[in-house]
């Protein structure tokens, strides 16, 4: 584990790095500047703007890339103190992070699960870490999946097993830990002959462990996107029901035995991107979608009622014809409350513009209200990430040099429509993907 720990002055700077190796070694380095004007460079380490001090949670997990997506690091922020620690470095310039349920965690700690998806670094490792910041790293453990850049989407069952989506490779896999040891099942017979147009297959974007009836169900989002990323039209939720003892294991449910192949419930906006249980009715389940061009695509959110199989209210993002939202969507405080990342095309010059940032939607308003406005001319592929319980948005981004920004914001009032910043802290990385407990 690296600490950091940098001292400010006018002409010099002392920079002191613990290094802990896994097996305890402990080495120290003490690097000393002389004092002389220097160019400005890059930042090497964070540099803290903020701290909070929250009721519930104690540290901020931080997936942070470089500019090229060529390598990563997880930083670890005390959120207390403003502190960082760097927990891995040099790992796959694609990450994904997730944290896993914290019945199944260490005493006084958290779980966190990071997947390097790049060819030459198809695997994950489980990070153990305890309140005082400590990390026990496990080994890597191998990823047999199909497609890098898999998974795309990671859920959970109960509390030892997880369930990754692989959109590239067309499949649904049940991941169990039991005695430390990794089992990886696909839970999707490839031969399925799935209702959807003639040679397109299963694309599952994310998967939501539900109920239906007396089923277990996995609902997983297909995403209806080619391998150009062109809009196929066939976006649908299909349903898999489930047993998750003693091995997971699913079935496909056909929601119409009078149409050829497996049929699901078709969406109306394309390329669902967010997909939680919404509270309108017993079954039914709120997605949110963004596009990556206007081409084709209809963008917004809606409601789903998974036992009538029909998608029943809709709401398009209150966004002009030059702008579109893109990354990938969080919820606020509940499935009706969506904060989008927003970009606008330089086409559009008037003095309604809307700025490039991070908007916060309400199904209720049909408002979009700005919660942060991008420092450079972003592509919105950032760190987004909503603390329910805290009311806080934690928000990544990049400056014109391309040095990372990693800044919250306090959610007032019910309606998403007010906030307050509370600070930003500066990274020498480029904020992915976050995750608090």
């Amino acid at each position: 584990m690296r600490t950091f720990a940098t001292v400010n002055q006018l002409f010099c700077s002392l920079s002191i790095t613990l290094v802990t190796t896994l097996v305890t070694t402990l080495a120290a380095t003490l690097s000393i500047t002389q004092c002389e004007q220097l160019p400005e460079k890059s930042p090497t380490t964070p540099k803290v703007g903020f701290n909070l001090d929250l009721r519930s949670k104690t540290y901020l997990a931080i997936a942070a890339t470089d500019q090229g997506y060529t390598s990563s690091s997880l930083y670890l922020k005390n959120l207390a103190t403003g502190d960082y620690a760097e927990i891995l470095q040099g790992e796959s310039g694609d990450p994904f992070l997730a944290l896993r349920p914290l019945s199944t965690a260490i005493d006084d700690g958290a779980e966190l699960l990071w997947f390097n998806r790049r060819a030459s670094q198809k695997n994950f490792r489980r990070i153990n870490i305890t309140k005082n910041a400590d990390a026990s790293i496990s080994k890597q453990f191998s990823l047999a999946l199909v497609a890098t850049g898999d998974p795309s989407h990671v859920a959970s069952i109960d509390d030892r097993t997880l369930v990754l989506s692989g959109f590239a490779g067309g499949q649904i896999y049940g991941l169990a830990t039991v005695n430390d040891a990794e089992t990886l099942t696909p839970l999707i017979d490839p031969e399925t002959p799935w209702g959807l147009p003639k040679g397109q297959p299963l694309r599952p974007a994310m998967t939501l462990p539900t109920t239906l009836g007396a089923r277990r169900i996995l609902v997983v989002a297909h995403q209806g996107i080619g391998s150009r990323y062109e809009m196929t039209g066939s976006q649908s939720l299909f349903l898999l029901s489930y047993v998750a003892q003693p091995v997971i294991a699913a079935l496909p449910l056909d929601l119409d035995t009078t149409a050829q192949g497996v049929q699901g419930i078709p969406l109306k906006f394309n390329n669902p991107q967010l997909m939680a249980e919404d509270a309108s009715c017993a079954n039914c389940v709120a997605v949110a979608s963004t596009c990556y061009n206007r081409k084709d695509c209809q963008e917004g959110l809606e409601i789903v009622d998974l036992q009538a199989a029909v998608s029943q209210k809709t709401i398009a993002w209150p966004l002009p014809p030059t702008c579109l939202a893109n990354g990938t969507p969080v919820m606020g405080q509940n499935s009706r409350h969506i904060f989008i990342s927003v970009t606008c095309s330089k086409k559009q010059n008037n003095s309604n513009e809307l700025l490039k940032g991070i908007y916060s939607i309400s199904y209720e308003t049909r408002n979009a209200t700005l919660v942060h406005k991008f420092a450079s001319e972003a592509n919105g592929f950032y760190m987004l990430h909503f603390d329910k319980s805290e009311n806080l948005l934690f928000v990544g981004d990049e400056t014109a040099k391309h040095e990372g920004i990693l800044a919250v914001y306090r959610l007032k009032g019910n309606q998403g429509q007010s906030f307050e910043k509370i600070g930003e802290d500066k990274m020498p990385l480029i904020p992915n993907a976050g995750v608090t407990f």
